[in-house]
């Protein structure tokens, strides 16, 4: 709890300090439920303080667990938590490779809303790694379900990223076109 208030505020030092307390505690006690949490606490300390390589082994740690939990929603958190390592990592092909295996468990769940996420995640990763036309498939997707659940906060984010994409491509109008509905998003988004 206390680890989880301090990181909320960036105080990482505070918040790991705590974070590994939890850690060492519920390893002693063999804490199969509350393990896959306090990994996932210490691999995102470790993604804000830029060590990709350690962040990715606590997710797998906790990846391991939720699958011999057989716990499906936590499975396709951690595939999601190591997909971000792995773009902060710079390897892209590895980040869409997890993001894919979420979005196929988030699809069998009926999540519509996490399944919009993990379209986008993989369309920002694509065009990280250069796939334009992969990542405007993608993006494409995530909108036709964002605009079914009507969030308009994602809405924003996801035109205002097609715009990049378009700008990439010097095509300025439908750049323009797509920050345009993005602005319009999150003005009403705040």
């Amino acid at each position: 709890m206390f680890g989880t208030y301090y990181y909320n505020k960036g105080q990482y030092t505070l918040a790991e300090s705590y974070f590994n307390q939890n850690l060492i505690i519920r390893e002693e006690l063999s804490d199969k439920v509350g393990l896959p949490s306090a990994y996932n606490n210490m691999g995102n300390i470790r993604m804000v303080q830029g060590d990709y390589k350690k962040a990715i082994e606590y997710h797998l740690l906790s990846l391991k667990i939720k699958e011999e939990l057989k716990d499906e929603k936590g499975i396709a958190m951690s595939y999601n938590n190591i997909a971000n390592a792995y773009r902060m990592f710079k390897q892209p092909k590895k980040a869409i490779e997890y993001h894919k295996l979420s979005l196929g468990i988030k699809e069998k769940l009926g999540d519509k809303r996490a399944t919009a996420y993990s379209l986008a995640n993989i369309a920002n990763a694509y065009f990280e790694n250069g796939q334009k036309n992969e990542a405007l498939a993608y993006y494409n997707k995530a909108l036709k379900l964002q605009h079914e659940l009507n969030d308009e906060l994602q809405l924003g984010n996801t035109y205002n990223s097609i715009g990049y994409v378009a700008l990439k491509d010097q095509q300025y109008i439908k750049a323009a076109e797509n920050f345009q509905k993005s602005l319009q998003y999150n003005l009403k988004t705040n």
